[in-house]
């Protein structure tokens, strides 16, 4: 696996044996692409981030900071010599379950981009795409959510912050792009 594009590009990123699922660099690339207009300066969150391959292509790609979430302890160590082989300013890598970095006090900070590629469903672990559509993520009014998950994965109907945008499935994956609504049904 290694950074597609921009600053660090061809930069090499290790990753875990049989701990997380990378995203491919062809699903990456599709990823950037949509994303090119949103990269520039952007606070980027990178949930279940595995190797940190979204955030970092995002850092290499001109994001200006990037929070890693992560609690499996492999994926970790990967992360942080990602990380530190990579030497992008601005990093904070944030040991916990994502969903109890979304609920806990350590979360302060509001993003421009989120990234989330949670297990699959199908593999048997618990659904955890569901359930993050419907927390409150620390999310700009106008920011992004991309969210990976299993392309049989119904599209969510309706969402009180969030509206997607976009949808592209890859094989197996699928790619859904959210927007934060810049209003929700409480301001009508």
């Amino acid at each position: 696996m290694r950074i597609i594009a921009g600053t660090h590009r061809g930069t090499r990123l290790k990753e875990p044996a049989h701990v997380t699922r990378p995203t491919s660099d062809r699903v990456r690339e599709a990823i950037f692409n949509v994303l090119r207009n949103v990269i520039p300066d952007a606070r980027v969150l990178d949930l279940f981030a595995g190797t940190g391959a979204l955030g970092l292509e995002a850092l290499s790609r001109g994001a200006a900071s990037c929070h890693f979430v992560d609690s499996d302890a492999q994926a970790l160590r990967c992360l942080r010599e990602n990380v530190a082989h990579t030497k992008f300013p601005h990093t904070r890598i944030i040991e916990s379950d994502a969903s109890r970095y979304l609920t806990g006090s350590q979360q302060r900070s509001l993003f421009d981009l989120i990234f989330a590629d949670p297990p699959y469903h199908r593999n048997g672990a618990p659904d955890l795409a569901g359930p993050l559509l419907t927390s409150s993520l620390p999310l700009e009014k106008g920011g992004i959510l991309v969210l990976e998950v299993e392309a049989e994965r119904p599209s969510p109907e309706e969402l009180i912050e969030l509206e997607l945008i976009k949808r592209k499935d890859y094989g197996k994956t699928a790619i859904l792009y959210f927007e934060k609504k810049t209003e929700t049904a409480s301001n009508h």
